[in-house]
């Protein structure tokens, strides 16, 4: 389940890619436009805002400068790549929180105990 920051982050960039996919080319003359630029600097802040720092906005504020790559739903698969690489680390760390029953022994005879644990 998605927490309130990541929906609204998530949402965001979608909005922020369709908004550059029906609407900006419309009145850019192509290559650099100030409006482009404009709502992917305003992309940048909201979501860096929402869900912290992450180096993967770093590429995607590169491809969304470029005059037909930003055509590409760049915001929306990063915000989808750092939720999903955020849930991956929390389940790494919960995978490393359990621990052995109680009582267990190691190799070599020794028990287990929360102070042996790495």
């Amino acid at each position: 389940m998605l927490t309130v920051r990541e929906a609204l982050a998530l949402l965001i960039a979608v909005a922020a890619d369709a908004v550059q996919w029906l609407v900006l080319p419309l009145f850019a003359e192509g290559g650099f436009s100030p409006a482009d630029a404009g709502l992917d600097a305003a992309a940048f802040a909201v979501l860096t805002g929402l869900l912290g720092f992450s180096p993967l906005l770093l590429p995607t504020v590169v491809v969304e400068l470029l005059p037909v790559a930003d055509l590409a739903p760049a915001w929306t698969v990063a915000v989808v790549a750092i939720i999903w690489r955020r849930r991956s680390a929390q389940r790494k760390a919960a995978a490393i929180k359990v621990t052995e029953p109680a009582g267990a022994v190691a190799e070599g005879g020794a028990k287990i105990t929360h102070e042996t644990l790495p």
